[in-house]
């Protein structure tokens, strides 16, 4: 670091390389696996014997060989680039990469480390993605999609960059970088802003928002769970869109993000803007999400163990994947329901129609039968008034046998039962006119019943003369005075 001295100078917290020297250029060259291999195993060791002192110095000189490296990286010199890719592929996309900045974040703990190893350990965080995220979308424009399905090439040039192109970024910030526990590092650091550098504030900005932008779900889980989005719709049980900025809303960043943006001497500071910029739109989307989900209060109180899952859960109002299939199932049955109904009603519809058909297919038979029932009225009218009248003279004849029948009983004369019964039949033959008229043999009915209810059962045998018929002008007047009557 002597000699770095007068070719290396740090502008901003970055170092700037004069290439046209040609001492940088030699300490370039000194930067191989090995040298890198020696300070990482270096790290190892002072975690183990628990020397934070040590660690401090090592991770200070790992973040500047990682500035080298970048520097590096950006370089116009093939060589140099190339360098930096092998460097790249052994710290990051081997199969047993080299890097030990999750280790080293992980094991962080409050009162155990100075301000400055924290400084350094941030910075160090905040190159190395700078490092990935510039590397994967150059592997992207060189190296087609289609071009990853062949075989290998036998460059290593192309062979590296194929690699690193098949490295997945965002499952390894997922796995590596995103705890309850880094959020509370970068917030112990945010909370003493006012005296950290302006470009480790920045880098502290720069990882929130990496949390409050990174999408929880990538495209394959969504292509998995399209069905039941799609049976959803727009109904509110319907996936939404989550990212990680939930882990955000804790009662410590909250007291910070509020301790700058109520100090007013900061305000006017060019340094500071980018974190005033960041401390005011994320009071207003917590504000916002607070105010549809009141529970956001309570739950910044606590640490929740698994962030992805919290995360999704108060973006969605805590509705999970049992509640949507529930809602699936009787949306499904709601629409069957539906369907059922329209069917049934349309069966109904056609049935009215067929039987509209029925009917108008059926009057004309009814006209015919209508007509000949016109035509043969007068002979069923006659027919029907023959058989009443014929059962009408029936029902008299028997009626007047049985109270004949019980006058007889009472007196035991049986020589009054045959005079009655010739009176009887002499009186019907004298009503019936030809035609058998229904009005004089209902009214002299009733004539002869009085006639009969106008002898005593209590009368003397003597009184009643039955050897003598009656005078015919007797019967003549009673003849003459039925139709009267």
């Amino acid at each position: 670091k002597a000699k770095g001295a007068e070719i290396i100078t740090k502008e901003k917290g970055k170092l700037v390389f004069d290439e046209s020297s040609s001492a940088a250029q030699n300490l370039i060259f000194t930067m191989d696996v090995f040298m890198f291999n020696l300070v990482l195993s270096s790290t190892d060791e002072f975690i183990e014997h628990k020397k934070p002192a040590a660690l401090a110095h090592t991770v200070s000189l790992y973040t500047e060989m990682l500035q080298v490296l970048h520097t590096m990286y950006d370089s116009k010199d093939s060589t140099e680039n190339m360098m930096a890719l092998g460097l790249m592929d052994r710290l990051f996309y081997g199969n047993e990469p080299l890097d030990r900045v999750p280790k080293l974040l992980s094991r962080w703990s409050p009162g155990m480390f100075s301000r400055e190893y924290l400084c350094d350990l941030v910075e160090c965080t905040h190159l190395t993605w700078k490092l990935l995220d510039t590397n994967a979308v150059r592997c992207l424009q060189s190296v087609p999609s289609e071009e990853s399905e062949r075989k290998r090439p036998k460059d290593a040039v192309e062979r590296m960059n194929l690699t690193a192109s098949e490295f997945v970024t965002d499952h390894w910030f997922m796995r590596k970088f995103v705890s309850n526990q880094i959020v509370f590092m970068y917030t112990q650091l945010l909370s003493q802003y006012a005296v950290n550098a302006a470009h480790v504030n920045r880098h502290i900005v720069a990882f929130f928002i990496r949390l409050c932008k990174f999408s929880i779900k990538s495209d394959d889980d969504v292509g998995d769970d399209l069905e039941l989005h799609d049976a959803c719709g727009k109904n509110d049980l319907a996936t939404k869109p989550s990212t990680l900025e939930p882990m955000l809303y804790n009662i410590g960043l909250l007291n910070v993000l509020d301790k700058v943006l109520n100090d007013h001497t900061i305000r006017d500071k060019e340094d500071f803007s980018a974190l005033l910029m960041f401390a005011s739109s994320f009071m207003k989307r917590f504000a916002r999400a607070a105010e549809a989900n009141p529970i956001l209060y309570v739950e910044a109180l606590f640490k929740h163990p698994n962030p992805q899952k919290f995360c999704e859960l108060t973006t969605n109002m805590y509705v999970n994947e049992e509640l949507r299939m529930i809602a699936v199932r009787d949306l499904l049955l709601e629409d069957q329901k539906r369907y059922e109904q329209a069917e049934a009603a349309d069966n109904e519809k056609e049935s009215i129609e067929e039987e509209g058909d029925v009917e108008n297919n059926a009057q004309g038979y009814d006209d015919d039968g209508e007509e000949e029932l016109e035509f043969n009225g007068d002979d069923d009218e006659m027919a029907t008034d023959g058989i009443g009248k014929k059962k009408r003279r029936r029902k008299s004849r028997k009626s007047r046998k049985s109270k004949s029948n019980g006058v007889m009983t009472e007196e035991s004369q049986p020589e009054n039962d045959e005079s009655n019964e010739e009176e009887a039949e002499f009186i019907e033959n004298d009503g019936s006119d030809g035609n058998g008229v229904k009005e004089d043999n209902e009214e002299s009915e009733p004539k002869y019943e009085a006639s009969e209810a106008s002898v005593s059962p209590t009368a003397n045998r003597e009184d009643i003369d039955i050897s003598h018929p009656p005078e015919e002008g007797t019967t003549d007047a009673n003849a003459a005075e039925s139709p009267t009557m």
